[in-house]
């Protein structure tokens, strides 16, 4: 569901998700059934590339599945604030929160095939402590019958992007451990954190902290498409409101005929001003067919 609210609507790789999201049960039922789901659409979703992208894999064809996974995290957290107006239904799974969270879960029960067994714990131990104060900063507090903030639906990406950074710099330093170090270089830790001031020299202001607002736009850059969008609204649940009985209109019998007359009347004074003026002037207007004056 986060990545069918989330992904570029015009991303063939939606008819797969739909087809995952309408038979799960069956999809799920074992790993035959999951695995003929997905070839049915690999021609479609693949479009003939069976290969990791030269910027994840390197070169090096068993190389690519971790940095792709980050990947499409970043892509539905940039997503999260691309596509949060056309969500309908289920609005309480449409938050920033919900989407951490349900980012969380999957670490929880996936993510040990990316990155290992402690990489996987320690995401899980940042994420329940609150780490990067993602408590607060996911509360999208609206006064009633209000909206949140635009601004609020990009502390998703911006969140993901400092846990990214600092899952990195732990590999990296668990990696140095082994070789008897114990802590990196400042060159190591600069080369570390992405993007770096190379890349995105208005990413950082005078101080060298972030910039919240150049740090979005480059990850928007980065991982979403430019160009016009096919839009497509979701539905994630069925809306509480569409079950709900309308309001009946009723109209008192005494206002429909006073709207009446007020219509007769407005008719009766114009044709009355029409007929003065052709008598004044001596002047006759031509009609078309359907007594309009032309």
């Amino acid at each position: 569901d986060l990545l069918y609210w989330t992904l570029p609507p015009t991303w063939k790789l939606h008819t797969l998700i739909q087809d995952l999201r309408t038979n799960i049960d069956m999809a799920l039922s074992n790993r035959a059934n999951l695995v003929r789901f997905i070839e049915q659409h690999s021609d479609v979703v693949l479009e003939g590339r069976n290969r990791w992208t030269q910027s994840c894999s390197h070169g090096r064809d068993s190389e690519g599945y971790a940095c792709g996974m980050w990947a499409l995290l970043h892509i539905c957290s940039v997503g999260v604030a691309e596509r949060h107006t056309a969500v309908l239904g289920g609005r309480e799974r449409a938050t920033t929160a919900h989407a951490a969270l349900t980012v969380r879960n999957y670490v929880q029960h996936f993510f040990q095939y990316v990155c290992g067994h402690q990489c996987q714990s320690d995401f899980m131990a940042m994420y329940d402590k609150c780490g990067f104060h993602h408590c607060k900063r996911f509360k999208q507090i609206t006064k009633k019958n209000t909206k949140p903030k635009e601004e609020s639906w990009k502390e998703f990406a911006l969140w993901l992007h400092e846990v990214h950074n600092d899952v990195t710099l732990r590999l990296i330093s668990a990696e140095a451990a082994l070789h008897g170090r114990k802590r990196l270089t400042f060159e190591e830790e600069e080369a570390a954190i992405w993007p770096s001031t190379h890349s995105c020299r208005l990413c950082y202001d005078g101080k060298g902290k972030w910039n919240r607002d150049n740090v979005f736009n480059y990850l928007r850059t980065e991982y979403w498409p430019g160009g016009i969008h096919n839009w497509r609204f979701v539905v994630l649940d069925k809306n509480e409101y569409a079950s709900a009985p309308r309001p009946k209109f009723r109209v008192e019998r005494w206002t429909l005929i006073r709207a009446g007359m007020i219509v007769v009347a407005v008719f009766l004074v114009a044709d009355i001003a029409r007929q003065r003026y052709l008598l004044r002037t001596g002047r006759y207007k031509k009609f078309d067919h359907h007594d309009h004056y032309v």
